[in-house]
């Protein structure tokens, strides 16, 4: 006999921006990282100079660091996606 599955209603909603479960896939990720410069960009700039001010540092804002991890992270990723045709000629494989 086998065992049947139940569902079981939390009064949640069974889907995600019409994805089962929430899933998030590649695109989702590839729509973040090109979002997230904008998002960055003087991230924490008024506290960190605010701080600078009271405590006389020198201390700067994180933000220009993370866009360049954030570009390097969509470099990867596009040669991720690439075709191979494409990465041959440029004898990269």
């Amino acid at each position: 006999m086998k065992a049947s599955k139940r569902r079981v209603d939390s009064g949640a909603a069974s889907t995600f921006n019409g994805r089962p479960n929430g899933r998030i896939t590649g695109t989702d990720m590839r729509h973040l990282l090109l979002l997230l410069p904008f998002l960055l960009f003087d991230l924490l700039h008024e506290e960190v100079n605010e701080h600078n001010n009271q405590h006389c540092t020198d201390h700067e804002s994180p933000a220009l660091e993370l866009i360049d991890w954030v570009s390097v992270l969509l470099q990867w990723y596009r040669l991720y996606r690439c075709h191979t045709e494409i990465l041959n000629a440029y004898n990269v494989l």
